[in-house]
């Protein structure tokens, strides 16, 4: 499976051939919307399952639903320091990445 929405929907519209217009007509989903979500923006549940449906890929709504969690990229950054930090056991170095997304020091 794709990582993103944005490769999942994309490779799922280019395995059929269509244009990002054709899809759109398609998925009744406006194709400027297509074209955001291919390049990154993450829309409702409710819109990515429509495309999804309408498309015909097969995706767990658990996996849809986790493409379309909107984490600022703040936050991204953070944890991402987090699971590193947690991966080399360092718990001084978690404690001062979290001092310094949290509290800004």
């Amino acid at each position: 499976m794709p990582a993103t929405l944005a490769s999942l929907i994309r490779e799922g519209r280019e395995a059929r051939g269509l244009s990002q217009r054709e899809a759109g007509e398609v998925t009744k989903v406006h194709f400027v919307t297509l074209s955001r979500i291919e390049k990154g923006w993450i829309p409702s549940f409710k819109t990515a399952k429509k495309i999804v449906q309408a498309l015909g890929i097969e995706v767990a709504d658990s996996d849809l639903m986790t493409m379309c969690v909107k984490t600022p990229p703040q936050k991204t950054k953070a944890i991402e320091a987090l699971v590193r930090a947690f991966d080399r056991k360092d718990v001084n170095e978690m404690l001062k990445i979290i001092n310094q997304h949290v509290y800004g020091r």
